[in-house]
């Protein structure tokens, strides 16, 4: 029997291990370069599950501590050398065949007596588990089919196949598939007895006509392509269509003979689907999707909304030779009907199925069923279990009053299950004992009365191992249960660590959606130990569904915001809010469309500026040169167009702006210099009681519109004033406004002879906070048949998307071309930002 490990691990060849360490995480882990080679990288932990091929183990990286599965292979494949050589051969090539949706295959080797393959560690559940609870979504199940069939072309490509796609090789997560056992077909198929079956690879719930009847040794594309379709099948109606519950050969038999029974009644899903399905079964592999990339390209057809190509025709054979398929789509649903008649033409197979066609594959150890060793002889839990059924079958036998008989083991080809060890006189996989029969023949040879005669008598006689003779008595056997509580005890306490952990992990999961830190959510997963991992699976799904629903529902409210601001030119507010939306987007294709969707603003303001042009009959002589004067004349950055249209932005308003204006008004106790503001390095405008006027020296023909961003320090209430003035003049003109505009952004003002400025009519001021952001987009509308302009203006406060006021003036035409003024009186105002969009002016040049 196995020793225990330190922490209750067994090394792989049943010894105690030396080389065996604890983990932080509470589980112990055994060093397989102990007694071994070619696995110097990496280390055995717990059970993960066994099966007919062999036990799997979760296992880890020693250097990185990267998960991995760890395969140990059946005994029996050490006993014969040339099944060995083939296994190591059917490896080889999955090496360098990576895909993120295939388990990769990394590292062969032996450890204490066993022969070990290393995997790739697979997040999510086997589909044969999930399968048991019912069928999936029909759009889970076709992502399934398509991210398998992805995992399966570059292998597919060079003419490779796995040989073993079924539910318990295909893990899911709740978000994707991937494929696990690369390379290992054969093993599986050989351990479990299909041998005698004719079966080289593949199992009998999954295995494709041609396999059964031609004999093939190695599996195909086409082959798998049709597993896949099985097992697509069995994800849409959670049963399989030909379901393992009678003799093996029956099932054979069905698939070489029987149509794909269609979905039960209570199972809907589309008539894409069902065609995709009936493609990838056809019975006939030169009718069938050939491969992989067949599945994935049709897959892609339906999505797209586009029929199915026609089904291939055999090579050789004659024009329309190929069975008729209606064209079926994902936007209607299947019926009965329409299932059969696709059915009709690839559910037929040329020849019929011959029996003795089924010959045994590989040696007789292994095409009669069994290797007489189990798989948990180095698993604690597996001797618990060993023992406490010996246990409770000996004290059976002593109430009974009489010995009792262990069950038989059946040799029929009946199969229970589509997973675990065949019960085709096989042992079972984990926690049975070693048994061996012997059959005895006894001669006896009696002389009487000098007469020889002989007479032979043939008795069959069962011999036991040591545990079985044990169960002869009427006593059960001395057990120590001590032990076994003690072992149970620390594996509940394990469970209970690893439970205790997924508490936290949902409440900082549930902390960080309230958070909205939602980058920091998903790496919380990595930070779990396996076992955590593996007992709440279901838990860690459920929560990344629950965190990733709530980050696409922030980012979807924020990009209403980011549009609102787009479409109406804020591309500065867009870009700052699609910067802090970084934090919160997951998927990157969803960064890469909100940049888009930010270019296309920019480019959509940028061409209103361009199709501006200059009154008839004006127009600029030499634009490079206006440009280069223009950057040589103002600190702005300034784009000027051919036609005329002009940009010029302040955006370091304490250096750039504070060059580029000059004095219109300026009374006692007024100034303008360079300032610091809530959002930074600000041009500030201060007067105590006497008016300051500011002009922009660029030189605008016309004005279209402005953005402003500034910072007061008094509230409205309090009798301070600013304005934006356009057609603003120094000096005082008779009968005229020296100029027009919005008090606050809201009331229209005008500025008059004195300095000072006169309300023309009624305007809510924005309800601010001294040192509040306040922005202020300002336009204006020229109504060719009227005689004056109209000045349109929002407000907003703070960073709140919508406008919380507006305001509107008149502009006489005559104003219209004199300078942007910015009027400060009885206040202190911070300017953090200015831009002003129009037509240049040419004579400004002449």
């Amino acid at each position: 029997g196995a020793q225990s490990a330190p922490g209750g691990q067994s090394a792989p060849g049943g010894q105690s291990a030396p080389g065996a360490q604890s983990a932080p995480g509470g589980e112990t882990y055994f060093d397989l370069a102990v007694n071994g080679e070619g696995l110097e990288d990496f280390e055995l932990g717990g059970q993960l599950g066994a099966g007919a091929g062999g036990a799997s183990f979760r296992g880890r990286n020693k250097r990185t501590h990267a998960p991995v599965v760890i395969k140990v292979l059946n005994k029996r494949f050490s006993d014969f050398p040339q099944l060995l050589e083939q296994v190591d051969a059917d490896l080889a090539p999955w090496r360098s065949l990576q895909h993120d949706r295939l388990s990769p295959f990394l590292a062969r080797g032996q450890s204490n007596g066993r022969q070990v393959a290393v995997f790739g560690f697979a997040p999510g559940q086997p589909l044969r588990q999930l399968l048991s609870r019912g069928p999936l979504d029909p759009g889970q199940a076709l992502k399934a089919i398509f991210e398998v069939a992805q995992a399966l072309e570059p292998s597919h490509s060079r003419g490779i196949a796995h040989g073993d796609v079924r539910a318990a090789k295909v893990f899911w997560d709740g978000q994707h598939a991937t494929l696990v056992d690369g390379g290992l077909g054969r093993t599986s198929c050989l351990a479990a007895g299909f041998g005698q079956f004719g079966l080289a690879f593949g199992h009998p719930a999954y295995i494709a006509p041609e396999v059964i009847q031609e004999g093939q040794t190695k599996p195909t594309p086409a082959a798998d392509v049709y597993a896949l379709g099985i097992l697509g099948y069995e994800m849409l109606c959670g049963q399989l269509p030909f379901p393992l519950k009678g003799e093996v050969i029956d099932v054979l038999k069905q698939h070489f003979e029987a149509p794909l029974p269609p979905p039960p009644a209570d199972v809907r899903f589309s008539a894409g689907i069902a065609g995709l399905l009936l493609r990838m079964t056809a019975k006939e592999a030169a009718t069938r999707l050939p491969s992989a990339k067949a599945v994935v390209e049709s897959i892609r057809l339906l999505l797209a909304g586009k029929p199915l190509p026609p089904m291939p025709r055999p090579a050789g054979a004659p024009a329309g030779a190929a069975p008729e398929v209606e064209e079926f789509t994902l936007d209607t649903e299947v019926t009965a009907d329409a299932w059969d008649r696709q059915n009709a033409g690839l559910a037929k197979r040329k020849g019929t199925f011959d029996a003795k066609k089924l010959k045994r594959v590989g040696p007789d150890a292994f095409a009669g069923g069994g290797s007489g060793d189990d798989e948990g002889d180095n698993l604690l839990a597996a001797m618990i279990k060993a023992a406490e059924e010996d246990h409770e079958l000996a004290k059976d036998d002593k109430s009974a009053g009489k010995k009792k008989k262990r069950p038989k083991r059946n040799r029929s080809a009946r199969l229970d299950g589509i997973d675990g060890p065949s019960s085709i006189g096989m042992e079972e996989a984990v926690g049975q004992g070693s048994r061996t029969q012997w059959v005895v023949s006894l001669v006896g040879l009696v002389v009487l009365g000098g007469l020889l005669a002989i007479g032979t008598a043939v008795k069959t006689v069962k011999i036991a191992t040591k545990k079985t003779e044990k169960t002869k008595t009427n006593e059960p056997p001395r057990l120590d249960t001590e032990a076994i509580k003690v072992a149970r005890a620390a594996e509940e306490a394990k469970d209970q660590k690893a439970l205790a952990e997924l508490k936290r992990y949902e409440d900082n999961m549930d902390q960080a959606i309230r958070g909205e830190t939602y980058r920091d959510g998903l790496a919380l997963k990595a930070k779990l130990s396996p076992r955590a991992q593996t007992l709440g699976a279901e838990r860690i799904t459920k929560k990344e569904s629950e965190l990733r629903a709530a980050a696409s529902a922030k980012v979807e409210k924020e990009m209403v915001k980011i549009r609102e601001l787009g479409a109406m030119g804020e591309l500065r507010q867009a870009n700052s809010r699609a910067k802090r939306l970084s934090a919160w987007i997951l998927d990157p294709k969803v960064s890469e469309g909100i940049e888009e969707e930010l270019k296309q603003f920019k480019k959509m303001r940028l061409d209103q500026v361009k199709q501006l042009s200059l009154p008839e009959g004006v127009t600029l002589k030499d634009p490079g040169a206006v440009a280069a004067a223009l950057q040589e004349r103002l600190k702005a950055e300034a784009r000027l167009y051919d036609a005329g249209g002009m940009i010029c932005t302040w955006s370091r308003p304490n250096e750039d702006l504070l060059e580029d204006v000059f004095p219109l008004l300026k009374g006692k106790g007024a100034n303008a210099s360079a300032g610091s503001s809530p959002g930074g390095a600000s041009l500030l405008l201060t007067s105590e009681r006497a008016p300051l006027l500011v002009g922009l020296r660029a030189p605008y023909g016309s004005v279209m519109d402005l953005r402003l961003e500034v910072y007061p320090t008094e509230e409205p209430g309090a009798g301070g004033e600013f304005a934006v003035l356009l057609g603003a003049h120094g000096k005082s003109r008779k009968g005229q406004a020296r100029g027009v505009g919005l008090l606050w952004g809201t009331r229209p003002v005008t500025l008059k002879s004195n300095g000072y400025l006169a309300e023309q009519g009624p305007g809510d001021l924005p309800p601010f906070k001294p040192g509040e952001l306040l922005r202020i987009d300002l336009r204006i509308v020229d109504r060719k048949r009227k005689p004056n302009l109209e000045i349109k203006a929002q407000v907003r406060v703070g960073k709140r998307g919508k406008p919380l006021s507006s305001g509107q003036a008149v502009l006489p035409r005559a104003l219209a071309d004199g300078p942007i003024g910015l009027y400060v009186r009885r206040a202190a105002v911070h300017v953090s930002f200015l831009e002003v969009r129009g037509l240049v002016d040419p004579k400004a040049f002449e």
